[in-house]
């Protein structure tokens, strides 16, 4: 194991296109007694290098994605820096060795806690081996092995996100597609912990919830875990009156959800520190943020919502595309009616989807027509559906790119 080394003197170069990344870096490099300069990649010469003991070179999601990191690697390989150390938004350890292997420079994930951060760059001034760390998230885990978590959701594409990042730990996951079938499951067979959607049909999750309690009857309780869309405090007030323990806010934060299952489920304190600590964190925004730009795709966004997981990434964007015509065609048949009710159901539907894609532009539209159709604003809602599916029509395109 190596040990870490004191960094006091030592000065180094972060090269990341993220302004917030490049801050946060600079403040745990700082921490550790070293000297800290940044620049854009796309910025990099070969004379900032002088001097510098290590260079840190951060590359986002989207940037993983594409062809530009070889051409970057290669340009600042050839200044000869004395030490370099690439850090990837990426939890996947093949991705991590495959790099590594490819340009024979140490590579991990990022973020990474101060601790491990500091074990890296010892060992990279020591010319060691890169040393085995997990990813900070992974790190930070728990393991749920013996536990049966329901989860409740009729969104397919939410119900196969949080499925997918509970199952990481270990649990076994129950689908339900609504309330009632929810209830009856739980009345046959015994759950560590359920997380409900709040707006299904058949049976909704307020209405479920209370059937559960009422069967409870004070002799057990199962925590309940309320999913919602819904921002306003006076909802959220509403939610833990008739039962229900924890609320997270949808799209789910993988951090924000460990951290509500631990506090529930009295996981010990150190792993729920650590969980905290990770939140805490800068998130990293973009360019296209910084310019106040929605963009149609957001891959750094869809990588955070589902921690990392490139390939969950691309099959949920993938289920969000294929659903998308026949959902716009029950939008269009309930806006020509004027449905008012249907229409916003539908889009609340297609809202709970479009949260987890990483399709920020399409997103925003599809709230405004919920909106709209609350609202029973026609002239809107034309507006808006035709923006929809022109919007729709850019990314079905970005799928055969």
């Amino acid at each position: 194991m190596i040990k870490p080394r004191p960094m006091t003197g030592k000065k180094c170069l972060i090269l990341d296109d993220h302004h917030l990344t490049r801050l946060s870096l600079k403040h745990k490099l700082t921490s550790l007694g070293m000297g800290a300069s940044e620049s854009l990649c796309k910025q990099f010469q070969p004379q900032q290098v002088d001097g510098v003991d290590l260079v840190l070179l951060g590359f986002s999601a989207k940037q993983l994605a594409s062809e530009e990191i070889g051409p970057c690697i290669d340009r600042i390989q050839s200044a000869k820096p004395k030490h370099l150390l690439i850090l990837l938004s990426t939890s996947d350890r093949e991705i991590l060795r495959e790099h590594r292997k490819r340009w024979n420079i140490p590579c991990y994930s990022k973020p990474q806690t101060n601790k491990n951060l500091h074990r890296v760059i010892s060992a990279v001034f020591s010319d060691s081996p890169p040393v085995e760390l997990l990813d900070a998230k992974a790190s930070a885990l728990p393991s749920f092995n013996n536990y049966r978590f329901l989860v409740a959701d009729d969104n397919p594409i939410n119900l196969q996100l949080i499925s997918t990042i509970l199952k990481s730990s270990g649990a076994e996951v129950v689908g339900m597609r609504n309330g009632l079938e929810a209830v009856e499951y739980i009345k046959k067979y015994p759950c560590d912990l359920i997380f409900m959607d709040i707006h299904m049909p058949i049976m909704d999750g307020k209405e479920a919830t209370h059937e559960i309690r009422k069967w409870e009857d004070g002799k057990r309780h199962v925590p309940i875990i309320a999913l919602t869309a819904d921002v306003l405090s006076k909802s959220r007030e509403q939610l833990l009156n008739i039962g229900v323990d924890q609320y997270l806010t949808k799209p789910i934060d993988d951090i924000e959800l460990w951290s509500a299952i631990c506090e529930l489920l009295h996981v010990d304190t150190v792993l729920k520190s650590s969980l905290a600590e990770i939140k805490s964190r800068p998130k990293e925004v973009g360019d296209d943020n910084k310019l106040n730009i929605v963009p149609s795709r957001d891959i750094d966004k869809a990588m955070r919502i589902v921690g990392g997981r490139k390939e969950l990434a691309d099959e949920i964007f993938s289920c969000f595309l294929d659903e998308l015509p026949q959902v716009l065609e029950e939008i269009n048949q309930h806006n020509q009616a004027q449905e008012w009710r249907s229409l916003q159901d539908t889009a609340h539907r297609l809202c709970g989807s479009s949260a987890v894609c990483g399709v920020p532009r399409i997103h925003t539209m599809i709230i405004d027509l919920e909106n709209a159709a609350q609202n029973e604003q026609a002239a809107q809602a034309d507006t808006l559906i035709d923006k929809i599916h022109n919007e729709a029509k850019v990314l079905l395109e970005l799928k055969h790119q």
